[in-house]
């Protein structure tokens, strides 16, 4: 599964971040339908993200599995069930995010995400005042 990071540049979304459970990609200049059908195509060849580095040079690819410490207004974890700790969501607040939407995105290949986040990270991110759309309420 994969997790997204965004941030608003103007009145659209831009996406920064792209993720599996070895690491994630940060791109600056955004991943758009190219770049995205280009994920796809390492991903299906079970190939590292680390690969999308090599074609696109300002990207920088990071070990970490959880891109919690990176700068962002919403993030949409595609995570498997509690993967998302309270440390993680303390990271998220500082990080600047606003909104954290938990799986149903297509763009991260999962219809559904199983409640990525413990409920100790949800009291965490409710206390942060984030705005939390929780993948029951996503799917539904």
């Amino acid at each position: 599964m994969y997790r997204l990071h965004a941030n608003k540049c103007s009145y659209h979304i831009l996406l920064l971040i792209f993720a599996d459970s070895k690491g994630y990609l940060v791109d600056e200049d955004g991943f758009d339908y190219v770049k995205i059908s280009f994920l796809r195509d390492i991903k299906a060849q079970q190939k590292s993200l680390r690969d999308y580095s090599k074609t696109y040079a300002r990207s920088k690819y990071n070990d970490e599995a959880i891109p919690c410490n990176e700068r962002c207004d919403v993030a949409f974890p595609c995570a498997s069930q509690n993967e998302i700790e309270q440390y993680d969501a303390i990271n998220l607040i500082n990080s600047g995010c606003r909104i954290l939407i938990e799986g149903g995105s297509t763009l991260c290949d999962a219809l559904f995400s199983n409640m990525p986040c413990t409920p100790e990270a949800i009291d965490v991110l409710r206390k942060g005042n984030i705005l939390i759309a929780p993948s029951k309420a996503v799917g539904a």
